[in-house]
């Protein structure tokens, strides 16, 4: 089976946070978000997918944004697959098998 990586779209891939009402497909893609996917799904042997919270009603217009402006077509989905290596979020804490850590963070 093959290793994917997910990558959040909103704020990490479109610069614009989620949610908010202001018309999202209109903001630019986050600084060297373009290259560096490019990049992964030219070079990696991970298939490279969207991971979002976006309802499946808007996944249409993710589509057109992410041609728009010039990224490679991506399966979009909101399930954690089990088989992410990798998951790319603006707003996700990275465990590093210490709770005390995590715990300074929020605390």
């Amino acid at each position: 089976m093959k290793r994917k990586i997910a990558i959040d779209f909103d704020h990490t891939i479109c610069d614009h946070p989620y949610p908010t009402p202001k018309k999202w497909w209109l903001d630019p893609p986050v600084k060297d978000s373009l290259e560096v996917i490019n990049n992964l799904v030219e070079k990696s042997s991970k298939e490279v997918y969207i991971f979002t919270a976006r309802p499946e009603s808007e996944w249409e217009i993710i589509r057109q944004w992410l041609y728009t402006h010039g990224f490679p077509i991506l399966r979009i989905s909101n399930i954690k697959e089990l088989e992410i290596d990798v998951l790319i979020d603006d707003r996700a804490i990275r465990f590093e098998n210490n709770w005390q850590s995590i715990v300074k963070l929020l605390l």
